[in-house]
């Protein structure tokens, strides 16, 4: 059995510590905030992110970085893009000789980077070593032992074999891919469709529209997808299309409910203020604006939530705006390959 050190303690994190200590791992989990640890060793629950569910033996949590990596053979992530950076800083360089997983989807805003490019530019991480899980995975649901499945992307085979031989339950069933970046981008974009279809559920728009929107922007998905390099493939899997289904569609998903206020009429800063929760796809939205931009590429959904969340635009404008857009084919390069001679 392995020793693992968990780097964040918010839902997610604390969910998969758990995943681990039920399958014999040690696991040392570091929380950011000293009272979530004090809870966890004491009481065996994370009363601020994890209420409702006891956690098993094996796992100590801890507020202090040094103390959380000693004697690690693995380090998990789940801290976001928001505050990585620094905790990344104050880890010992031998960290960084360890398999990583990150399993936090979401973009820098400030640089357009992913989490794994973060890691792997703050101290030399190895490549080889570095795998990427990212799926339908909503936390309350898994800390409750309901199906799930996900994926784990790697460069390397066997990292990806060995995070997935960790993790797997026979609740939480793990794919490996080749294409990690397929994987993370699947992940970190999916979650401004989501905003946008929790708009729509604020707006009352109907199942059809919001179909259309999950639709409409899993091609925005795809397109900035490919333009990064990934697979397309990747992006209809679990870690695409399985993750933004569920988390258009869930009362549970924290992008989607925010994005629902704010189709109410609510502001985005009174927003964040009411959760606990981190709603990545705010910060993740403005580094996929400038990205699209960089890449030349066409992505109306994006911008009008981009609209909505940082210029204060009207919700239901940007629907209208996006519905009189300019008629078009669905697929353009198949249509005219298939149409040229008629």
């Amino acid at each position: 059995m392995k020793k693992i050190a968990l780097l964040g303690a918010g839902a997610w994190g604390t969910v998969i510590s758990k995943m681990l200590a039920e399958n014999g791992h040690s696991v040392n989990l570091w929380s950011y905030e000293e009272e979530v640890a004090v809870s966890i060793n004491e009481n065996r629950i994370n009363h601020k992110f994890l209420p409702e569910v006891l956690l098993p033996p094996g796992i100590t949590a801890f507020s202090s970085l040094d103390q959380v990596v000693q004697d690690a053979e693995a380090v998990v992530n789940v801290v976001i893009a928001k505050g990585l950076r620094d905790v990344l800083e104050k880890l010992p360089a031998s960290t960084f000789d360890l398999p990583w997983l990150s399993a936090t989807k979401g973009l820098e805003p400030e640089t357009g980077q992913r989490i794994s490019e973060i890691i792997l530019n703050s101290q030399r991480a190895e490549q080889s070593k570095l795998a990427i899980l990212s799926g339908p995975n909503l936390a309350s649901e898994i800390a409750r032992k309901s199906p799930a499945s996900a994926v784990i992307g790697s460069e390397s085979k066997s990292t990806a074999i060995y995070f997935q031989e960790l993790l797997m339950r026979p609740y939480f069933r793990l794919y490996s891919s080749a294409d990690p970046l397929g994987v993370e981008l699947g992940g970190a974009l999916k979650n401004i469709i989501a905003l946008a279809a929790g708009i729509c559920d604020g707006l009352k728009i109907g199942d059809n529209g919001k179909a259309a929107l999950i639709s409409r922007g899993l091609a925005e998905i795809v397109r900035l997808a490919q333009a990064l390099g990934a697979e397309k493939e990747t992006l209809f899997g679990l870690s695409g299309l399985g993750d933004l289904v569920a988390t258009c569609a869930s009362p549970l998903s924290r992008n989607r409910w925010c994005g629902e206020e704010l189709g109410k009429g609510r502001k985005i800063d009174e927003i964040i203020a009411s959760t606990n929760s981190v709603v990545e796809g705010v910060r993740t939205t403005q580094a996929v604006v400038e990205l699209a931009q960089k890449y030349d590429l066409d992505m109306p959904i994006t911008q009008a939530v981009y609209d909505i969340v940082f210029m204060d635009q009207d919700p239901a404008a940007q629907v209208e705006t996006l519905m009189n857009r300019m008629a078009k084919a669905e697929n353009a390069s198949l249509s005219e390959s298939r149409w040229k001679h008629f």
